[in-house]
């Protein structure tokens, strides 16, 4: 017998429960595939708004080093910002789309070609 208070029995209340939890389930289901797009959306526009920081403040201390053309500061300059534990790499490429350098991370194979293309 069910308390005075619960108007229901213990069977409706616990198909009630279940009930709720096939919807929350299948709710998930739904909003999965729209959440992984925002996500990834959301990570590209940050590594993005970084690439443009980074750029922004070491194009001076940059340009200043290839004028002198001093290798030692450029690579410290660009070691530098790697001290950010979210840069891996960076890498500096010339207008032909040569890498003219690149931190200890930069990928062997990178093409500073499709890296402006992309």
């Amino acid at each position: 017998m069910s308390p005075a208070w619960l108007p229901w029995g213990p069977k409706r209340i616990a198909a009630i429960v279940l009930l709720a939890l096939a919807l929350v389930a299948i709710l998930t289901l739904a909003v999965a595939p729209f959440s992984k797009g925002i996500v990834a959306q959301w990570l590209r526009l940050d590594v993005e708004s970084r690439s443009r920081l980074v750029f922004t403040t070491l194009q001076g201390p940059i340009g200043r080093a290839l004028i002198d053309n001093d290798r030692p500061r450029l690579d410290g300059i660009l070691k530098a910002a790697t001290q950010d534990e979210r840069i891996l790499a960076v890498g500096l490429c010339d207008e032909r789309g040569r890498l003219l350098g690149g931190t200890e991370l930069m990928p062997r194979n990178f093409s500073c070609r499709n890296a402006a293309i992309g």
